[in-house]
């Protein structure tokens, strides 16, 4: 599998999460360009390829939107257009 593959298959589950933010909360769910770079980072085994990004997303990307929606849902914040990023090796809410 090519690295363009890679690539291709994490903008295709990414489109999914935000198709499912969509669809849950009329609402927009973006990823800049840091978060593919990292999801393609840390899951560059060739050998297992899909596999990894999406238990990537599963394990760590999902987990870290579940807890930003709650604090937003607690809080009471403006949840319309979440864009999500990369700092380090941290996913952070760009308009927080």
């Amino acid at each position: 599998m090519s690295q363009s593959d890679i690539e291709a298959i994490t903008k295709l589950q990414l489109d999914r999460v935000a198709n499912r933010y969509r669809q849950h909360y009329q609402a927009e769910l973006t990823f800049d360009e840091s978060v593919i770079s990292h999801i393609n980072k840390t899951t560059n085994n060739v050998g297992v390829g899909a596999r990894a990004i999406q238990l990537h997303i599963q394990n760590v990307l999902l987990p870290f939107l579940s807890e930003l929606l709650m604090e937003r849902l607690v809080e009471e914040k403006d949840m319309s257009a979440i864009q999500l990023s990369i700092e380090g090796d941290t996913y952070v809410s760009v308009n927080s």
